[in-house]
């Protein structure tokens, strides 16, 4: 395996750090806590019969998983990305 894709990642992870967040993005420490986060409460998405459920509202599914308030605080709603 060739560790050249990890290392890509982590020099623009390392790059976005030291740079800051643009003017159009969330900071990358405040989505990484966010994700980490949302893992934590979130219950198992393996679990879940995603292909029963593809008539369900997002917002239903949201409930399930417990995430509903997370969600609505997330770092990316101003971008509409939740």
């Amino acid at each position: 395996r060739w560790p050249g894709s990890a290392m890509l990642l982590g020099a623009d992870l390392l790059h976005r750090c030291l740079a800051g967040p643009a003017a159009d993005e969330p900071d990358v420490g405040l989505t990484t806590a966010f994700g980490l986060e949302l893992g934590a409460v979130c219950a198992p998405l393996l679990a879940q019969r995603w292909e029963e459920g593809w008539h369900r509202p997002l917002a239903e599914w949201r409930e399930q998983l417990g995430i509903a308030a997370l969600v609505a605080r997330s770092p990316f709603a101003a971008q509409g990305g939740c």
